[in-house]
């Protein structure tokens, strides 16, 4: 991976290179060449068998360290972020999140992506929960790393991780406190608002009502 490869930023959109624990290595792209065979190194994970032989690649989280809101998806999609390496990126999914992020006023690269699992299942399906388990480590280091105040939880699969839930609908985009000052924001998948041809405008607004609601809650 070469400096201006480096999917990964800083908060002032300097190229750098993230441990996939969410660790800052570098900030420069004089270190990045070297730093970032550390990173890669990870990309050889062997936890799940079966997502070894589906994904084209392990796709970890990317942008903002020191944001205070991240967005947790299910795992990487089949035609978009397995292929491009980052998350929600190069499918229709994608698209879609890169519109709500317009809607909300922010970029990439103030704040952080990421997925539950890292690697694409076959065919579509949602992670194991064995995947998961072997998985959720990675995103409890980012959490920790990061340490943000407001979590999006996109799709049911992420929500459930962080709360439990028997019907997504009950919840979603009602901001619900959770241990250590961090609040849940469960919002629908872009690939289920496509599928059922939702109006996307509404779907903007109504996330963006529950992430200005989240931030005017106390700690």
């Amino acid at each position: 991976m070469l400096a201006e490869d480096c999917l990964h930023f800083n908060g002032n959109e300097t190229p750098c290179c993230i441990h996939p624990l969410g660790q800052l290595i570098a900030a420069t792209p004089e270190k990045c060449n070297q730093k970032c065979k550390y990173y890669e190194g990870y990309q050889n994970c062997q936890r799940c068998p079966d997502l070894v032989k589906s994904r084209s690649q392990v796709v970890w989280g990317a942008g903002n360290h020191t944001t205070d809101i991240i967005f947790v998806g299910e795992s990487p999609g089949r035609l978009g972020a397995d292929k491009t390496g980052v998350p929600f990126k190069g499918d229709n999914s994608g698209k879609i999140f890169e519109k709500l992020l317009e809607h909300l006023g922010l970029k990439r690269s103030q704040t952080y992506i990421t997925n539950l699992v890292k690697c694409c299942p076959e065919k579509g399906r949602a992670p194991a929960p064995g995947e998961i388990k072997n998985c959720v480590s990675w995103l409890h280091q980012e959490l920790r790393n990061i340490r943000p105040r407001i979590i999006v939880t996109v799709g049911a699969t992420a929500t459930a991780h962080f709360m439990p839930i028997s019907h997504l609908g009950t919840w979603v985009y009602k901001p619900v406190g959770i241990s250590q000052g961090r609040i849940i924001v469960p919002i629908y998948h872009p690939a289920y608002v496509s599928r059922n041809g939702w109006d996307l405008t509404t779907y903007f607004r109504v996330i963006k009502q529950a992430i200005e609601k989240a931030r005017k809650w106390k700690r």
